[in-house]
């Protein structure tokens, strides 16, 4: 009997703990702190024949305030989160540890897809993207980093231009 109410106890406890972790808050991006300067998303296709299908390309260049230790900085796109390349600000340097205003921190962020490989074609290893938990409507995106402690700061960067595709010969 008395096992039978710790398996209760145990069971009612994974409960209330699996409710409270699928029901925590939303996750919302702010607009303040900020400005986009330029934002844009291009489709480029490969010209030799491979498993790569396409690589949409995103640009940004923007003015914002960082927290100190500002790292781990990906793009939000659709529900998956893209690594960040090539952070840099106004003088071609890389994100230094400090806080403060930057200034045209220019960053870009690349999203492959894939399609099955054909006989003799050369086979590139597929990318995966960590899904964020948060879906992404309407073509919009947001900038996410962390501070030195861990806390995240989300940016909706709105929706990207699009450029024309680029097909390589």
């Amino acid at each position: 009997m008395r096992d039978l109410r710790v398996m209760w106890a145990t069971l009612g406890c994974a409960v209330l703990l699996g409710a409270c972790a699928i029901l925590h808050g939303p996750m919302t991006a702010t607009t303040v702190g900020f400005d986009v300067l330029e934002f844009s998303r291009q489709t480029q296709f490969p010209g030799v024949e491979s498993n790569l299908y396409a690589t949409e390309v995103h640009r940004v260049k923007l003015n914002g305030n960082f927290a100190e230790g500002a790292q781990k900085f990906e793009l939000w796109v659709d529900s998956v989160a893209l690594p960040v390349r090539l952070v840099q600000d106004r003088s071609g340097i890389g994100m230094d540890m400090g806080a403060g205003r930057r200034e045209d921190v220019r960053f870009t962020a690349n999203r492959h897809q894939y399609r099955q490989g054909t006989s003799g074609a050369m086979v590139l290893p597929e990318e995966t993207y960590r899904l964020t938990g948060k879906v992404l409507e309407g073509g919009e995106a947001w900038f996410v980093f962390s501070d030195r402690w861990g806390n995240e700061t989300r940016w909706n960067l709105g929706v990207p231009e699009s450029l024309p595709k680029l097909y390589a010969p």
